[in-house]
């Protein structure tokens, strides 16, 4: 190898791995709103069974979306937490704002 070979090996960061105290916070920041997200999915899954039973309609309940609504904020968090891995606080940020925004969607869906 020649003097500048090494010199540029030696320069080159490594790229980040796990997460520093702002990636931290930040991701904690989002888990309590993710956490919301499926605190209103518990409360649905135990609220609405009950309103169509009182409407007379229990076959009629919507176990799958229910289910998908507790299930799926938490599948999209840990989703993004892995996408983030190699990335600086502020993609990171952004990674979790979109997948909110995602999750929310599809419990709108």
């Amino acid at each position: 190898m020649t003097d500048s070979e090494v010199a540029t090996e030696k320069t080159t960061p490594e790229p980040r791995r796990g997460y520093g105290w702002l990636s931290l916070t930040i991701a904690a920041v989002f888990g309590l709103f993710y956490a919301y997200d499926v605190w209103e999915a518990v409360g649905n899954l135990i609220g609405v069974p009950k309103v169509y039973d009182g409407l007379g309609l229990t076959a009629q309940t919507p176990w799958i979306l229910l289910v998908a609504a507790l299930i799926i904020p938490i599948i999209v968090y840990g989703l993004v937490l892995l996408l983030g891995l190699r990335r600086n606080a502020a993609e990171r940020a952004v990674l979790l704002l979109t997948g909110l925004a995602v999750s929310n969607a599809l419990a709108l869906a």
